[in-house]
Order: structure tokens, then C-alpha cells, then sequence
């Protein structure tokens, strides 16, 4: 699918329809025209959307906590951190979200998904390096730059003292070996093998005496010579 024009929301998987319509009916009624339904009507829609993803989530405390903060910002940022757990949740499998997702886009009107609107944005942010998604009963691929196998990072801060390192790249990090300057407590060790789209959480609560805290990730990946190194202050 291209995304440099107006896009069809009858062709869009289910992952790429709930950003969507969570991002384009946060911004209905700003001084658009709504057809069909109130503004309160459609906040009602995206409300029962996002109840009904969250129920995917319920065994995903770190999915269901990015979906909270997705729906209240729904940013390019915060959907690509949503995206992998909705995957691993299934929602591209469920027609009931993908057929109340549509409507929703529907119901916020053309202007929607035109090019340069915030949910085409996201859309066009989460599948920039192609993908697979489910349409219409049939894994079909979205067309984009054929992404080349690598591993890269993101890390988030969550409630508390509490963070999530996730490999966000395309391919395996292999003896995965993470380290801090200050204290860090695991509540399950982390694996020596990530592969794409799994996490680690740890927790961290410096004392004013320790220095800035700092995570280093150093890990090998197919194709590439020698160990990765990677390394983020936490977030605060």
C-alpha cells in the first residue's frame, strides 16, 4: 500500500486501522466537519476500541500501560512502541477490533487518513520498513525499503522506578549482556538472546550520591563483525 495518498481504511491491517483511529479521533472536532456522528459519539467508539484492544493486553502490563499512554498522545514515538505488542497480542487477527477500528476511521471522516494527518503519519511511521499485516482474511506485505537485518534499542520509563529495554531492530541480539553505572534490579534475569520485539524490565532507583545512571547494551547480530555496543542515559 502506498501512503502517499489518501489511504483506504478498507485496506488497512488491524494494527495500522487501531493506530489510526485512536490518533484520528483524538484530533475530531477541531474545527472539522463530523459526518454521521457526534464528536461524543465517536469518543464513545474509540472508547470501546481501546477496551476492546486492552483486553488483548491483559496479559501484557507493559502493552497495556503504552496503550494508556498512546491513547492520551497519540504520537508516531508512541505508536511504534505500542505496535510490537499489539502483534504479539493478536490484534491483527481479530476481526471485531478490525471492523470497529474501520469504523471509527470511517466515522472521523475523509480527512482522516489524507496525506499529512496525524493518523497517516503514524500509519506511515510504523510500516516504514515494510511489513506484513492482515487484510481482508490474507496476510498480504506492505511495500516500503526492504529493511537490512539489524539490531537496535529503545528504552522506556515506566510507573515508578521501572524501565523496559526492547530490541527494536529486525533481527536477533545474541549474547546480550546489559549493564549500568548504578544499581539495577531484575525481577526475572534478562535473556542472553533477544529477538525482535521482546523486552526486559529491570527497575532502578539511584541514590543523590550515584553518578547520572547510564544502560549499556553490548550484544553480537547476524551479519555484523564483532559486538554491538549501545549505550542511553535512563530516561527521567
Amino acid at each position: 500500500m502506498r501512503f502517499d495518498v489518501f489511504m483506504d481504511n478498507a485496506q488497512l491491517d488491524a494494527v495500522s486501522a487501531v493506530l489510526g483511529a485512536i490518533a484520528a479521533s483524538a484530533s475530531v472536532g477541531a474545527g472539522e466537519a463530523v459526518k454521521d456522528m457526534t464528536k461524543g459519539a465517536i469518543t464513545g467508539t474509540r472508547d470501546r476500541l481501546v477496551a476492546l484492544v486492552r483486553g488483548r493486553l491483559k496479559k501484557d502490563p507493559v502493552g497495556d500501560a503504552k496503550l494508556t499512554v498512546y491513547a492520551a498522545e497519540p504520537t508516531p514515538a508512541n505508536g511504534q512502541a505500542l505496535k510490537g505488542h499489539l502483534v504479539e497480542a493478536g490484534v491483527g487477527d481479530d476481526q471485531d477490533i478490525l471492523a470497529l477500528a474501520r469504523n471509527l476511521l470511517t466515522a472521523a471522516g475523509p480527512a482522516a487518513l489524507a496525506p499529512g494527518s496525524v493518523a497517516a503519519t503514524i500509519i506511515k511511521q510504523v510500516n516504514k520498513d515494510g511489513g506484513t499485516g492482515f487484510i481482508g482474511g490474507q496476510h498480504v506485505h506492505h511495500h516500503g525499503a526492504r529493511a537490512v537485518a539489524n539490531v537496535d534499542w529503545d528504552l522506556f520509563r515506566l510507573e515508578g522506578d521501572g524501565y523496559e529495554l526492547r530490541n527494536t531492530g529486525t533481527t536477533t541480539a545474541r549474547d546480550v549482556t546489559i549493564t549500568a553505572n548504578v544499581d539495577l534490579a531484575w525481577p526475572t534475569p534478562p535473556d542472553q538472546e533477544m529477538p525482535p520485539g521482546s523486552s526486559v524490565l529491570f527497575s532502578c532507583a539511584p541514590s543523590l550520591a550515584d553518578p547520572s545512571p547510564v544502560l549499556t547494551v553490548i550484544c553480537t547480530a547476524a551479519g555484523a563483525p564483532g559486538r554491538q555496543r549501545w549505550q542511553r542515559p535512563l530516561p527521567r
